[in-house]
């Protein structure tokens, strides 16, 4: 074992960046700050499947003296922005810490520059494309669907040559994205895999009013061939990297191969993200809960009569059910509420977080996701921040589904949602 290490600085900036340090194998013992309403407190965040959150990490937070006098082997790490650095390391020096042993993020193999965790880990399988996510200004590769070789091959190199351009300061087609972050990014592997749509049989059994994914002639016209198990079979054949599995769009569970595919995980020891509507419970997916499977159900309602409305059929007590079983069954649940006409009130939203508060799911609120260049109306943006400001009072939970909105409409919605937790600190 090599020194403890100390991060110093728990504040945005270390949540932001906290998983890609503990990928590299940087994990702490411990926080220091200087601010003392953190002091004997916790440097709380989560370890995330995807975009969404899954597993949370709790670290204790000292007095700086106190840090170093329980860890006297320590190397320190600033976790700020580096243009802050030489004002810490001066500060850091003053109280009695040899340079040698404030460390820096650099020496593994980390940039600060601008990132995302998708562009960086992540490869979205889709109907005739690869892509880094579903967001509409992600670079992509085409493909036809006995060319999936080739095309993971060629979105390999586009991948290298954005993340060179990043490293550079140079723009890129998804530059606006609000997933798009400055942070310490450094190169890695590919570790998660989406299937969205790129397999025939992907239909689903609702009818949401805001989704086409029930229309067999959405799935015709793009011409989709290729089985689930086949592909997911070839991709983990040619990216032997992957770790997580992703299953979205359209109902999962009702695709002939799904049970294959689960053995398939079980059997190389991935795990699970699901998008699911839970119409159907899965014991298979209950049972993936010891390898860590999250999941996320689109519930977007809070009692019988908006479900029927916004789903378009009477499923609600059956999907609550089920839900329930999951979370009985030790699972990570994520329950969705995407705003939209038929849901948009403050009784349904309450409805719905005493559910999530019940089942201990964490709540995440989305805007249209067919509509992301749409902006929010004044009313919407309203019940998005009454939603927020319910989670952190009833203690639930609850982040927002980035890539359904707008990007300045994030952006205003995540300021909101950060300003609010700091009144519950």
């Amino acid at each position: 074992m090599g020194n403890p290490l100390i991060f110093y600085g728990a504040g945005d900036c270390a949540k932001f960046n906290y998983e890609r340090f503990i990928n590299a194998g940087l994990v702490p013992v411990c926080f220091a700050d200087k601010d003392e309403s953190k002091h004997h407190t916790f440097f709380e965040t989560t370890y995330s499947f995807s975009r969404f959150a899954a597993f949370a990490f709790k670290i204790p937070i000292f007095p700086l003296k106190e840090a170093i006098k329980k860890y006297p082997d320590f190397n320190i790490y600033p976790t700020q922005n580096p243009t802050l650095r030489p004002q810490i390391i001066k500060y850091l020096t003053e109280q009695g810490i040899e340079r040698a042993r404030i460390r820096t993020f650099e020496e593994h193999g980390f940039d600060y520059r601008q990132g995302c965790t998708q562009l960086d880990t992540t490869l979205f399988f889709m109907a005739d494309k690869l892509s880094s996510c579903c967001n509409h200004r992600a670079p992509t590769t085409r493909f036809k669907t006995d060319s999936l070789t080739e095309a993971i091959e060629a979105h390999a190199i586009l991948r290298t040559s954005i993340l060179n351009k990043l490293k550079v300061g140079r723009g890129i087609s998804c530059e606006h994205c609000p997933d798009l972050r400055f942070g310490f990014y450094r190169p890695q592997d590919l570790q998660t895999a989406i299937f969205g749509g790129v397999y025939k049989n992907s239909y689903c059994n609702l009818k949401c009013v805001y989704c086409g994914y029930d229309s067999a002639y959405l799935f015709e016209k793009r011409k989709t061939h290729v089985s689930l198990l086949e592909t997911v079979k070839l991709s983990l054949d040619l990216v032997p990297t992957f770790k997580i599995i992703q299953l979205v769009s359209g109902e999962p569970t009702i695709n002939p191969d799904f049970d294959n595919v689960m053995e398939l995980i079980k059997e190389k020891e991935l795990s699970l993200f699901i998008m699911t509507n839970a119409v159907i419970f899965k014991e298979n997916i209950a049972r993936m809960q010891e390898n860590k499977a999250v999941i996320n159900v689109s519930l977007d309602s809070g009692t019988r009569e908006t479900y029927h409305k916004i789903k378009g059929k009477d499923y609600f007590e059956k999907v609550l059910a089920n839900i329930t079983k999951y979370a009985q069954a030790g699972g990570i649940i994520e329950l969705k509420y995407i705003i939209t006409e038929g849901n948009d009130n403050e009784e349904e939203i309450n409805a719905f977080l005493k559910i999530a508060k019940a089942t201990g799911a964490k709540a995440l609120v989305s805007a249209n996701t067919l509509n992301v260049r749409k902006r929010l109306t004044e009313e919407h943006t309203n019940l998005m921040e009454f939603f927020i400001t319910k989670c952190f009072q009833k203690d639930i939970p609850c982040d927002l589904v980035s890539f359904a909105f707008h990007p300045d409409d994030f952006n205003k919605i995540q300021n909101f949602k950060i300003k609010t937790a700091s009144l519950f600190a």
